[in-house]
């Protein structure tokens, strides 16, 4: 059998460890029942979570600003008028992704008590009752404002920051490269509120990016009137007509579309599930780790501590 020397020229092989650790497997046992014994403590007192979900799919704009014009037709306008034109080729949905992780439209939902105080004091729910249950060493629910003691630049009250930071915690997007499907999640104490703030974010991401186009389209036909009141090229005004015609079409398209930039191909619900924590694996690690404590614990005492005892095989 193979065997290692270590510094002080002590010589052991692997039944001789077998017998460190047979004599200490009383020590042993006691680090693995008092590990397994915190690690059930600890999984029971974490509260559950529940995560919501939706899959989204982009919606297609055939009709795109600039599409009723050929691509010659746009560098000519934009050559002779001046005008900015946009790329077609812009993807409406990875926009939309960046826009849903922004503090900006986080801020659009996320700035009242009725939300911050389930995102920030909350810290389990109760399910006979459907009630959050809050810390009240955040905030007091019968004065209705907050109490946590925060150190600078944090205030009492979350800043708009500290929320998003906490939100996006809690929310993620996913996307499938090959079917371009969207997943949205959202985890919570509460999976009424996880499901409530998902239907939230669909509806807010529709409906800002939505009230910003036609606005757009609005500002742009405003200015290609004034053009056509300030020429008189009859090529020019047969194509900035077009144009007005295209933000139109644009704005009478982003009106009549709720799901404006995403479809819900499956909506927000209510999870019946946890999702985490997972108890028991958490209780088999606490078990494993406290295995691995006491072996470790028996070696370094034989090897270290008692170096200079004789060896227990002679």
């Amino acid at each position: 059998m193979e065997k290692r020397r270590f510094s002080n020229s002590e010589e052991i092989d692997l039944k001789e460890i077998f017998l460190i650790l047979w004599n200490a497997k009383y020590f042993i046992a006691t680090t693995f029942i008092l590990a397994s014994i915190l690690s059930v403590i600890y999984a029971l007192s974490l509260p559950n979570i529940y995560k919501s979900s939706a899959i989204l799919t982009p919606v297609s704009h055939s009709e795109n600003s600039m599409s009723a014009l050929s691509d010659v037709q746009m560098g000519t306008l934009a050559n002779i008028t001046g005008i900015s034109i946009p790329s077609s080729n812009i993807n409406k949905a990875v926009i939309g992704i960046e826009v849903m992780r922004s503090r900006q439209f986080f801020s659009n939902f996320g700035l009242t008590d009725e939300f911050l105080v389930p995102l920030i004091a909350s810290r389990g729910w109760e399910m006979s009752t459907d009630t959050l249950v809050i810390n009240e060493e955040i905030y007091n629910l019968k004065q209705k404002n907050w109490v946590r003691d925060a150190r600078p630049p944090r205030t009492s009250k979350p800043s708009l920051q500290e929320a998003h930071k906490k939100f996006m915690s809690l929310f993620s997007i996913s996307r499938d490269v090959k079917t371009g499907l969207i997943t949205l999640s959202i985890d919570h104490y509460s999976p009424n509120i996880a499901k409530k703030w998902l239907e939230e974010v669909i509806f807010e991401i529709n409906n800002s990016t939505r009230y910003k186009d036609i606005a757009n389209a609005e500002l742009s036909i405003d200015f290609l009137n004034e053009e056509i009141n300030n020429t008189q090229n009859t090529g020019l005004l047969v194509g900035l007509n077009q144009m007005i015609q295209s933000h139109t079409e644009k704005k009478v398209f982003a009106r009549a579309t709720k799901e404006y930039v995403f479809q819900v191909i499956d909506p927000p619900h209510a999870p019946e599930i946890k999702s985490s924590p997972r108890r028991s694996i958490i209780c088999i690690i606490g078990a494993i780790v406290g295995t691995i404590f006491g072996v470790l614990v028996a070696l370094l005492r034989h090897y270290f501590f008692n170096s200079k005892r004789p060896a227990l095989l002679q």
